[in-house]
């Protein structure tokens, strides 16, 4: 057994890997259904997507398998991550690198093996989506370009599950530095405090998903002990008695002395105190008869330096609480403790400029950056977040307009004309731009401004909160480059609604087939594109994917163009329902016009050779028979010579329009196929016979072996051919004197015969084309050895319509066997008999 190396930049692409945080987590419809639908494409029993970690592969999606993970160290997809493409196996049993691995030996017994390396944007190949199956076989050129189309897709979610992870984080900071901005521009705006903190209560229930809670000031009874008066609460009243007490105490506040509760083991501890389960947690102090449910509940003592201010408590949030909420909760408590102390100080001072000050002291410590500036806008102050963000220093902008410092105008000019606009009329407002630092490095800024009034109503400046939103920034720019790279595809794409089943984007190749603006698509739906297909037909086409009987579907049909122009198309549409997004159709859509122009092109060549061609030749071809076989007598022997090769190229020819001509059959599905079971042996005997001529002119000797009861059900004549184009392969690529030999077996129900050679072996470079057609490893004018390029390619179309399989195994320069399997047939008893005295030929 060979074990995979490691890569040379692993320990990059381990922290990519790692970085992207999908690494033992639970399963994904997203990730599921492509291997579902990779299992379902190619038939195979085990389809997965494949992590590579340090000492383990980890399977993130797992299809007909129970294990979640296997060692690195016996892992195929260890090997695969170290090229470029497909990394496939024919036979596992064949291969020495795995023909001892535990998992070829042992369940789940793998013998086919391909996996597609799985890349992020910066080259890094983080796993693999494979294909595993306990019986040989190898794929299509069609079939490796359809797993590379499903890695793409796994490519897709891996890397954007970074992005929307990311952006999911930005969205609640960006919520929570909204609900510190405001309840700081609502504290500076209002006299009111209790109408500050009501707001900043209703942000928080809604931050953290809660039912009611309460804001409230800690405060201290001459012995000491501590007590809560409520800044806000919400109103839980119950019945007529306790919503009359509500009404009368909330407005001036609601004093909480009992410390024997929940809150109170908060107060004395200074601690949070988390509680899911409240019901059975013994620091509880009971509820009321009537009180509303307590199902969860979540006290955070906030501080301001080391003294103990105030208190927030939540209660009833699904799912409970945790610390992590406590700790993303941090900065709003920081805020909660200054804006606390600073509702105690504007009590105790009434005087506007110590009231400044006061506000100036609180507004030091935000994350934001604030300014406050006079009547014309000339800075008067700046707190610390306002020197983090920018880089200057209070010193260096007193007296400065922050815009002609931080330099917006250069590429914000509409926006910098707002500002002034509204700061020329003495009114607020909410912008964003891009600002630069003292360093000259961009960034983008939210600034919230809003006008100061003197005691007499006229106005004093501004105070302007800056809150860096360069990260939100740049997330919503990978977005629009991930737009833009759609509207950069070949193939067209369009998403329409799953409900109203109306057009919601469209990319601009898809803009461009159908001939419509953007809004007059947004108002179609996507049977008015489709004119061979009614509303009633297309409801029907998508039934079994709003069932879940299928995860997506390809058809072909026309799109009709604004302007009447009918394109064919091929479209593949898939059904997309996450849990949180409303549920969506994806169609990726392909122009058929050139693909359509190429196989008519083909038919009509294929048509000329059989009606221009063949009658003329078999003409020829029987002349010069004639002549060879003395019909006018003994010839020259310059004459003979000239004639003999006449009529081998004739022969040559012959067999090419053959050839050709089957090969079209069979992709139009015209030939026909005579069934019935046979037996195995009489069959490979005259397969030998028909082929003992050519044999023996190189002096090539075929062996036959293998059991003599088999059989099989076949078109004897197809059949033949097979044989015939295998035994004439290894025939002609054997050293003259060599051996041919012929071996039939039975594996799992099957019937597989093997044609080996001791010839060159097949290239490395020519095995992936090797069953396509019009293929030769030597394809030069040069070559030895004559051939039609298609006999492969027709053998595989005729196994694989009857049912089955065809493959090969080469060492280059130590020969090749090629093999076909087909279901094995129970014989009537008589025709084992016969096929057991059947000498055939040795």
């Amino acid at each position: 057994m060979q074990s995979p190396e490691i890569p040379d930049n692993e320990p990059l692409r381990l922290s990519i890997l790692h970085e992207r945080g999908i690494l033992d987590t639970p399963p994904e419809e997203r990730f599921d259904r492509l291997t579902r639908l990779a299992g379902r494409i190619f038939g195979v029993p085990i389809a997965l997507v494949s992590l590579v970690d340090t000492e383990r592969q980890w399977f993130k999606s797992r299809y007909g398998l129970d294990a979640c993970e296997t060692g690195r160290d016996i892992s195929f997809c260890g090997h695969a991550i170290l090229g470029e493409d497909i990394f496939e196996i024919s036979d596992a049993r064949l291969d020495p690198r795995f023909a001892d691995n535990p998992l070829v030996t042992g369940a789940p017994h793998i013998r086919f093996y391909a996996g597609m390396p799985l890349n992020t944007p910066e080259g890094y190949r983080l796993g693999t989506l494979c294909l595993i199956s306990d019986s040989p076989r190898q794929l299509s050129v069609n079939e490796r370009r359809i797993l590379r189309d499903l890695a793409a897709c796994v490519e897709d979610e891996i890397n954007q599950s970074k992005l929307k992870q990311r952006s999911q984080e930005l969205k609640h900071a960006q919520q929570l530095g909204e609900v510190i901005t405001r309840a700081q521009s609502q504290f500076i705006r209002e006299n009111d405090r209790r109408k500050a903190f009501d707001g900043l209560l209703s942000d928080i229930l809604s931050l953290t998903q809660s039912e009611y809670g309460f804001i409230g000031e800690v405060l201290y009874t001459p012995q000491g002990a501590p007590y809560l008066k409520t800044y806000a609460i919400t109103n839980i009243a119950w019945n007529a008695e306790t919503r009359a007490f509500y009404e009368a105490n909330a407005p001036k506040g609601m004093e909480f002395f009992n410390l024997k509760t929940l809150f109170g083991t908060a107060l004395t501890s200074g601690a949070p105190v988390i509680s899911n389960a409240p019901a059975q947690d013994p620091r509880r102090g009971g509820l009321p008869e009537g009180h509303p449910a307590l199902d969860a509940f979540l006290g955070v003592p906030v501080h301001h330096g080391d003294e103990l201010v105030a208190m927030v408590g939540v209660s009833n949030r699904p799912g409970g609480y945790d610390q992590a909420l406590v700790d993303f909760l941090r900065p709003l408590l920081v805020t909660l403790g200054q804006l606390v102390v600073a509702a105690r100080i504007r009590q105790q001072h009434h005087e506007a400029q110590v009231e400044i000050s006061r506000l100036s002291r609180v507004a030091s410590q935000t994350t934001n950056g604030v300014v406050i500036t006079d009547a014309a806008g000339k800075v008067e102050w700046v707190n610390e977040g306002f020197s983090r963000i920018t880089g200057y220093t209070l010193s260096e902008m007193l007296g400065r307009k922050p815009g002609e410092i931080l330099q917006g105008e250069a590429t914000n000019p509409a926006t910098v004309a707002r500002m002034r606009e509204a700061l020329a009329r003495g009114q607020s407002f909410d912008e964003d731009l891009i600002n630069y630092t003292r360093s000259g490095q961009p960034y983008w800024v939210h600034i919230s401004c809003n006008p100061l009034l003197d005691e007499a109503g006229k106005l004093a400046g501004f105070m302007a909160i800056e809150s860096d939103i360069d990260q939100q920034k740049q997330a919503e720019t990978k977005l629009a480059e991930f737009k833009r790279t759609l509207d950069r595809t070949l193939d067209c794409v369009f998403m329409f609604d799953a409900t109203t089943l109306r057009f919601f984007y469209a990319n601009e190749g898809g803009m461009l087939q159908v001939g419509y603006s953007i809004e007059e698509l947004l108002a179609m739906h996507p049977y008015e594109i489709t004119p061979d297909i009614s509303e009633a037909q297309f409801h029907a086409l998508i039934a079994p994917l709003l069932a879940r009987e299928q995860d997506a579907l390809t058809f072909e049909t026309v799109h009709k163009h604004k302007y009447g122009k009918r394109v064919p198309v091929e479209i593949f549409l898939q059904y997309i329902a996450p849990a949180d997004e409303p549920a969506r159709f994806v169609a990726i859509v392909r122009d058929l016009t050139e693909r359509q122009r190429v196989e008519r092109m083909k038919r009509e060549f294929v048509s000329t050779v059989s009606h221009e061609l063949r009658t003329p030749l078999t003409s020829i071809s029987g002349a010069l028979g004639l002549l060879a076989g003395g019909a006018l007598g003994v010839l020259p022997g310059p004459v003979a010579d000239l004639l003999r090769i006449a009529q081998q190229n004739s022969q040559r020819l012959t067999c090419l329009i053959n050839d050709l001509l089957d090969m079209e059959k069979l992709l139009a599905g015209r030939m026909v196929f005579d069934m019935q079971p046979h037996a195995l042996i009489p069959l490979l005997q005259q397969s030998i016979r028909d082929i003992q001529a050519y044999a023996d002119q190189r002096g090539i000797r075929i062996s036959l072996t293998g059991q003599h009861d088999a059989g099989i059900t076949v078109d004897p004549q197809r059949f033949g051919q097979i044989m015939a184009n295998l035994l004439s392969n290894a025939v002609k690529y054997s050293p003259e004197g060599g051996i041919v030999t012929v071996a039939a077996s039975s594996p799992e129900g099957m019937t597989r015969i093997e044609v080996g050679d001791k010839g060159p072996g097949i290239p490395e470079a020519f095995r992936e084309r090797i069953f396509q057609k019009f293929s030769q490893a030597d394809a030069s004018d040069s070559r030895t050895r004559g051939g039609t390029g298609l006999g492969l390619a027709i053998s595989r179309e005729l196994v694989e319509r009857m049912a089955g399989t065809i493959g090969f195994v080469s060492e280059e320069g130590a020969g090749a066997i090629f093999y076909f399997e087909l279901p094995a047939t129970l014989m009537p008893e008589s025709t084992k008999a016969d096929s057991s005295m059947a000498p055939g030929p040795r």
